[in-house]
């Protein structure tokens, strides 16, 4: 996914990069045939759940990471005649909760590219699993990786295998391995169990949790896999997508699944696996970050108190005003501009919000609010009351739900169309949405008045204010929705 970004979040990225902190886990993945003959998956159920446990080796006692159990269970069919001894491998990264300072796998692969190029020796990269070396002491404790055969636990060895940028095996790659014998026409039920967690990635006030499964690996087997489905629960330790004063979070996912509260479900039926997927919970923090420090009497006299430009201009300060910048959807941007004439008489605002990131001077006396502040104050309530119309246009309209991901995600690519294909009513409603992103982000006027009433509540949308950022194009969500 990419799309661009505000140069802003580009620079604070890119100067604190070696501040970022990762935990990666080991991915979920189908089973690998390394033998060739007539075996098929005739059926995949794969269930991430959590088992209750807290991953905290590189936090506070109390951890945030939430163990996960993996259980995948497959249904592999003998179509030949004759009987079958097969090698079964299940590859992996052995890593659990390994922190890096800012080298995630797309830039480990150009580091390994690079130390690679100009010497006289083969590319660093190999798409086939291969066996090798014993490698039980790269194997984490924790993993817990056990093999069952009908019921039956057997014998697995770890060994080391290929670097595979194709497969994601880049940080000591390992397969484990067993043996299975089918009789002719047998169908045998293996099941696979481990542990894992989320990957982690921190940086600044942005944090990202995602959690993945690796279909591709399937692709070995005789033919297309007749039936899979990933099921993942999220834990409670997760949040639901939310925007407040101190959290934005949205969920983002690849592939198609039905998404059930807390339940994201993947179904695939006579697939070749071409695709992997995965499901990450975004957050940046906002008032509750440290670093996102506000000078009210410096927004108070810089913002523009007109009715046209009050908005953008409070957006424009709350994300150019301190380094990490602020994400602020309209609601939180007024309640700040609401708090203002107290924030600056150094008082407690009435409104309840968080005042630990704002400088407040130490004055005595008596709370005044009359005069121009007062002016100011009754236009902060008419936009208010405005705000309180679009999220009732937009929650009639059903779009309301869609809100956190719009104000947040600023990766957008073709990919994220399909991202409700499996819930019809969703997905019109979504792409109601996405088919005038890029007015939107041109700052032009948009004709449906639920949709401009949405946009309208982002924080980042007004008429005739462009906004640098990228977005979907028009053309590209009209031919996905004229070809589904």
């Amino acid at each position: 996914m990419c799309r661009t970004i505000p140069i802003l979040l580009v620079l604070a990225v890119v100067c604190l990069a070696d501040s970022a902190m990762m935990f990666e886990f080991p991915d979920g993945r189908t089973v690998a045939m390394i033998s060739n003959n007539e075996i098929s998956m005739a059926a995949e159920s794969v269930y991430i759940e959590p088992s209750g446990g807290i991953f905290s080796e590189y936090s506070d006692e109390n951890g945030w990471l939430p163990h996960m159990e993996v259980r995948c269970i497959f249904e592999l069919v003998n179509s030949s005649d004759e009987e079958q001894f097969v090698t079964v491998g299940f590859p992996f990264d052995a890593k659990f909760g390994h922190a890096y300072t800012a080298m995630d796998e797309e830039m480990l692969a150009e580091e390994l590219s690079r130390s690679f190029d100009g010497e006289n020796r083969p590319e660093w990269e190999n798409h086939s699993i291969v066996g090798g070396m014993d490698a039980m002491e790269d194997v984490p404790e924790e993993l817990d990786f056990r093999t069952f055969i009908d019921g039956e636990e057997v014998e697995v060895v770890f060994r080391k295998c290929a670097l595979s940028l194709e497969e994601g095996l880049i940080w000591r790659p390992v397969v484990a391995v067993w043996k299975m014998k089918f009789a002719p026409r047998e169908t045998i039920m293996l099941e696979n169990t481990y542990n894992t967690s989320w990957d982690y990635i921190r940086n600044g006030p942005w944090s990202f949790n995602t959690i993945n499964y690796i279909l591709t690996s399937g692709g070995t087997w005789s033919g297309p896999i007749g039936d899979a489905v990933v099921t993942l629960t999220l834990p409670d330790e997760m949040p639901d997508p939310t925007l407040n004063d101190t959290l934005l979070c949205y969920w983002h996912w690849t592939g198609q699944p039905v998404v059930d509260g807390r339940t994201i479900r993947w179904h695939y039926r006579d697939f070749e696996p071409d695709e992997n997927i995965s499901f990450s919970v975004e957050e940046g923090m906002q008032l509750g970050f440290w670093e996102n420090s506000i000078n009210p009497e410096r927004m108070y006299n810089t913002v523009v108190w007109t009715e046209d430009e009050l908005l953008s201009s409070a957006v424009d300060f709350l994300s150019e005003g301190n380094f990490w910048g602020i994400q602020s959807n309209t609601r939180l941007t007024l309640r700040i501009l609401e708090a203002l004439p107290w924030l600056i008489q150094g008082a407690e605002p009435p409104n309840g919000i968080m005042i630990g990131n704002f400088f407040i001077p130490e004055v005595s006396g008596e709370v005044v609010i009359a005069g121009e502040m007062q002016r100011r104050l009754d236009l902060v309530y008419t936009l208010q009351n405005e705000m309180e119309r679009n999220r009732d246009s937009a929650s009639d309209a059903g779009y309301l739900e869609f809100l956190p991901i719009f104000v947040s995600n600023y990766q957008w690519d073709l990919d994220d169309l399909g991202m409700f294909g499996s819930m019809p009513e969703r997905e019109r409603r979504y792409l109601d949405l996405l088919l005038e992103m890029e007015k939107a982000v041109a700052g032009e006027y948009i004709d449906n008045p639920a949709v401009r009433s949405f946009y309208e509540l982002t924080g980042w949308y007004s008429e005739g204010r462009e906004t640098g950022l990228s977005a979907l194009s028009e053309a590209s969500v009209g031919e996905y929705r004229e070809s589904h």
